[in-house]
Formats: structure tokens, sequence, C-alpha cells
């Protein structure tokens, strides 16, 4: 068995406020690990932590980048339990987006129909969660009773399995995983 991560996060940006208020949810950004240090994660958003645009798939990092520009920021980190070849299946499609990455767009549009919880999909284009959602699932980690362009951030805290490592702030998060505590 092979351990995940999925990194909850709620930011002080504008669209992370947006999202807040149209949903009244504790948390509006998701990302996925998959390194037992936890201190690396994977999602849909900024390119550049200091501007909104352009956006797309990123390598987050805990001590680096957005995460260090918000330290402050609430988050929750889950552990979800995988077989070895589901793990292996995630990171090969991890991987070759990754390869790929400048093919990948942000999915603002699905954001707005997500919100207005219209399923739509685009090539290659996602929003954090909708990326998450489609690796778990093409990678065989769950089944999903919804289209995973209306999952949001907070699904995720609901999965079967899914353990609660972490609540607290960015900063406490990243003391821990540098002392291998997470």
């Amino acid at each position: 068995m092979r351990n995940i991560y999925i990194l909850l996060t709620r930011s002080g940006t504008f669209l992370s406020r947006l999202i807040g208020l149209t949903t009244a949810e504790n948390f509006t950004h998701v990302s996925l690990g998959l390194d037992e240090d936890r201190s690396r994660f994977y999602s849909f958003g900024r390119r550049n932590p200091n501007r909104p645009l352009p956006a797309g798939l990123i390598r987050e990092e805990l001590a680096d980048g957005f995460f260090a520009l918000h330290p402050d920021m609430p988050c929750a980190l889950y552990r979800l339990s995988v077989d070895d070849a589901t793990y292996a299946a995630l990171r090969r499609r991890l991987d070759a987006m990754i390869v790929q990455a400048e093919r990948y767009r942000y999915n603002l549009l699905g954001l707005i129909f997500c919100l207005l919880a219209i399923p739509h999909n685009r090539s290659n284009h996602y929003f954090c969660s909708q990326f998450v959602g489609a690796l778990l699932k093409e990678s065989g980690c769950l089944s999903l009773s919804r289209h995973t362009s209306l999952l949001r951030p907070c699904d995720f805290a609901d999965l079967p399995g899914a353990e609660l490592c972490y609540s607290g702030k960015i900063r406490g998060l990243c003391a821990l995983a540098a002392a291998g505590a997470a």
C-alpha cells in the first residue's frame, strides 16, 4: 500500500474569496501530493505566485512559491491509502501531464459551470478540484458519483478512507513536513 495526500487550502486571493462567498465552504483549493515527505503537491492554479494569470498545471512546494507567500493560510491535509498498482497508474498519468504541462490551461469557464452545477469539460482545461478528481478517477483510486467537473475542494475531505493528518496553517504543515511528522 502507498499513501497519497490531498491538501485543502483557502487563500485570501480575489478568486478564493469569490469562491468562498459563492460556496460558503471552508476550503477553495485542492492539491494532490504523491510523495511521503508531503512537501510537493500538484494542482491547477497560478503559474506565477505573484500574478493570477497565466494559470495551468503547477507544482506547489510547501516551503516556496505561493505557500511561502501566504504562510498563515488555513489548510487541511488528508491521507488516502491506495494499492501499489493504483499508485503506479496515478504516478504515470501525473508524470505524463507534467511532461506536457504547457498544453494544459486553467478552466475558468468550467469553474463557473461548476458553481452553477452544470457539468462541463474542455479538452486540456482543468480547475483544481476537477484535476484532482480526474486523476483519482482515471487511475482507479476511486469511483465518483459525480462528474469531475462538479467536484469542489471540500468533497475530497469526505472521500472514503481519507484520514485527516493535519489541520491548521500552512506554516505549521511546512514545519511538520520538514520534521517528517505530518
